[in-house]
């Protein structure tokens, strides 16, 4: 028992001294360029972004894809679509079926 306190005690001492030096503390160096990286990268989330039209499409058009279902093979073919008008080179649509669990 006494052991585990004097290894606590040593830890706490080690984390504090560690705050207290400021080793835990983020660098400042380049800040400036990560924050105007990070207002480009966001601008472009909101001017450009499809991910909204594309989930109202497949939510309100298509509606819930169940294993196996009509829906989900009408929501795989919608996005494979998508990604050949997005001119993405090799895709290949992956087979499923269904496992016996006994």
């Amino acid at each position: 028992m006494r052991f585990h306190r004097v290894v606590l005690l040593c830890v706490m001492l080690l984390a504090g001294f560690a705050a207290r030096k400021g080793f835990a503390a983020p660098a400042d160096d380049g800040a400036g360029a990560f924050a105007a990286a990070d207002a480009q990268i966001l601008g472009e989330i909101r001017d450009h972004s499809e991910a909204m039209p594309n989930l109202e499409y497949l939510s309100d058009n298509i509606g819930p894809r169940l294993t196996g279902s009509p829906q989900l093979k009408q929501a795989n073919d919608w996005t494979a679509d998508q990604i050949i008008r997005g001119r993405v080179a090799r895709r290949r649509r992956a087979s499923w079926r269904q496992q016996n669990m006994h």
